[in-house]
């Protein structure tokens, strides 16, 4: 009986390399884990096109597995008047499911590099078949140990080529694709052409993937480029163009599930996304954001637009977290490149519902204001931002909050040689009742009042180091404003380090309202108006002071006690006055002002001896 004896197939893989124009790869590289066949990388070196002679050049080639560790060899250069350069892969580089980042060094003899090009493949780990569009099978690959699926695009037809609408080519790839698979879009050299894609009901957990945020790119055209109608979706290592930051109501992803549940678990990571108004807006909990590049956003990144709980499927959990807040709102390690957007929109109806927000570590240029509504339990710390400009009221604006760590770094200086006028409006506008709000900030080029509340609140910490703040017109701005008769403030404490204010500033200035137990602690530098105007109208928290002063005859004459009283009363032996904050006509000549009052005729005849008692 004769025995038959198969040869292994050499399986060579192209790619073109020039040292002018960068890498082209020829096809999608897609190699099965512990693959017994020669895969052979086929290098030819090209120089504007043209064959580049390698003579005297030596070749390398470096791995990164899915597992992290790395791999570094010599390749052959077989042929140095073609630039042509091979290397067999070896099976301890194709023994881990994933992608395989790789580069390409070029060296003289001397070691000085002439070219290093990266670029990527795929090691599946179990073949499957599966249909295409184009009505044939595909392999992928499945990782066990995870139940993950590895799926590229171009075997379903898409060509990323900028022109063909890889449109129904990927929604049938998602279509088809496991959930909790991988979707991933090689880097092409171009862009998908994409109208919009949906993201079933059934396709829970499932990631598309690219190789890159500067590499694998899609460009969208319709206002709403991803429908999303399932939870726990995950965009990776993609740069994502929208219809255009001016397209009326242009959303990048949408929660659009057609049975509303608390979790959506929604991720970005790695990613660029550019031109639109909105980049999520979500119904559910959990948005995670993380080093990703933000351009020409208009509006928002996070729009929180929770529904009524009659909306939802009935079900304790979902209950439960409608109740007691939706959780886990992450915007961390990103940059926002001067767009005039904010970080997280909530103001809809059922805003007190949410819960957990971290805004940290991001780089912020621009006038990117963070949040824009009601938050609770939020922390803002360790983020950069600089250029600060005038689009919106403030940088934080928020419509009453309960439990929040604010730390800023906030830099408005005008920047003559771009033409930035940056100074910023204010730093927060709180409108809303506050209950437990810290704010630790370095600030600088700040135009109006720097922290602004009028809804009065309990237990507010502030500590600056501040500098050229409240620079604005004649005005009188203040680093504190505590505004709104009607309301009140109880616990009020500002410390820190403030200088070159301008002439008219006033440290912290109230509104004629209840301020109750207050601490103001501030180093001052620079010619200004008043330290603190800031007391109580409340009798067991008043402070009074007493003081004399000779009338001197002229038509008014001001005396200063550093702040606005709500009580002026005034002596002398042929007067006496007393004036209220509210306007009572009970002495016409006692005008009550920011740093103190002024007094006019008979309560300032010249030579006479005046006592005053002011609270």
């Amino acid at each position: 009986m004769r025995k038959r004896i198969e040869m292994l197939k050499t399986i060579e893989h192209i790619i073109n390399i020039d040292l002018v124009l960068g890498i082209n790869m020829n096809r999608h590289i897609n190699i099965r884990k512990n693959d017994a066949n020669s895969n052979k990388f086929v290098i030819n070196v090209y120089c504007n096109s043209l064959p580049c002679d390698l003579t005297g050049a030596i070749a390398s080639i470096y791995f990164q597995k899915p597992d992290s560790s790395q791999i570094f060899r010599d390749c052959i250069v077989d042929d140095v008047l073609s630039g042509r350069i091979n290397y067999s892969l070896e099976s301890q580089v194709v023994n881990c499911a994933g992608i395989v980042s790789t580069r390409i060094i070029i060296y003289k003899n001397n070691r000085t590099i002439l070219t290093s090009i990266a670029f990527n493949f795929l090691v599946n780990n179990i073949n499957q078949v599966i249909k295409t569009t184009r009505g044939t099978e595909a392999n992928i690959s499945t990782k066990l140990d995870k139940g993950n699926i590895f799926v590229s695009v171009l075997d379903f037809g898409a060509k990323g080529d900028g022109i063909t609408n890889d449109t129904a080519a990927i929604q049938s790839c998602i279509n088809q694709a496991p959930s909790t698979g991988v979707i991933y879009f090689p880097s092409t050299g171009f862009f998908y052409n994409v109208t919009n894609l949906t993201i079933p009901v059934n396709k829970s957990n499932l990631k598309l993937m690219g190789s890159g945020k500067n590499h694998s790119y899609i460009k969208f055209s319709s206002k709403i480029a991803v429908s999303i109608m399932t939870e726990g979706i995950n965009f990776n290592s993609l740069r994502l163009s929208g219809a255009g930051l001016t397209t009326s109501g242009s959303c990048m992803f949408k929660d659009e599930r057609p049975v509303n549940i608390a979790d959506f678990d929604f991720s970005i990571e790695s990613c660029s996304v550019s031109e639109c108004e909105t980049v999520v807006q979500t119904r559910g909990r959990g948005v995670t954001i993380e080093s990703s590049f933000f351009y020409r956003i208009r509006h928002q990144i996070i729009k929180a637009d929770f529904p009524s709980l009659a909306e939802f499927v009935a079900g304790t959990e979902d209950t439960q977290t409608y109740n007691s807040g939706f959780r886990g709102f992450i915007f961390r390690n990103n940059r926002v490149h001067y767009s005039p957007c904010e970080i997280l929109n909530n103001v809809g109806t059922n805003k007190m519902n949410l819960s957990g927000v971290l805004i940290t570590g991001n780089q912020l240029e621009g006038s990117t204001t963070y949040i824009d509504g009601y938050v609770r339990n939020c922390e803002i710390s360790s983020n950069i931002h600089y250029h600060i400009g005038n689009v919106r009221e403030a940088l934080i604006i928020l419509h009453g909050c309960d439990n929040v760590n604010i730390e800023l770094n906030v830099s408005g200086k005008r920047v003559s040689n771009e033409g930035i006028d940056s100074y910023s409006n204010k730093i927060m506008q709180c409108t809303g009742k506050y209950n437990n709000l810290t704010i630790k900030a370095n600030i600088q080029d700040v135009y109006r009042d720097v922290f602004y509340f009028n809804a009065g609140g309990q237990n507010l910490d502030i500590q600056v180091n501040a500098n050229n703040i409240c620079i604005a017109d004649a005005s009188c701005y203040s680093l504190v404003k505590l505004d709104n008769k009607a309301s009140v403030y109880e616990g009020v404490n500002v410390r820190g380090t403030i200088n070159s204010p301008s002439s008219n500033f006033i440290a912290v200035k109230r509104n004629g309202n209840i301020v109750k137990n207050h601490n103001i602690n501030l180093d001052i530098t620079g010619e200004f108006l008043s330290y603190d105007n800031l007391d109580s109208c409340v009798a067991s928290t008043r402070r009074v002071v007493n003081g004399m002063y000779s009338g001197d005859g002229t038509t008014n004459r001001q005396i200063t006690v550093k702040y606005m009283p709500s009580i002026v009363q005034v002596f002398s032996n042929d007067f006496i006055g007393i004036k209220y904050i509210g306007d009572f006509k009970v002495a016409p000549n006692i005008t009550i002002n920011e740093s103190g009052f002024t007094v006019t005729l008979t309560a300032n005849k010249l030579n006479e001896t005046y006592i005053y008692i002011v609270q």
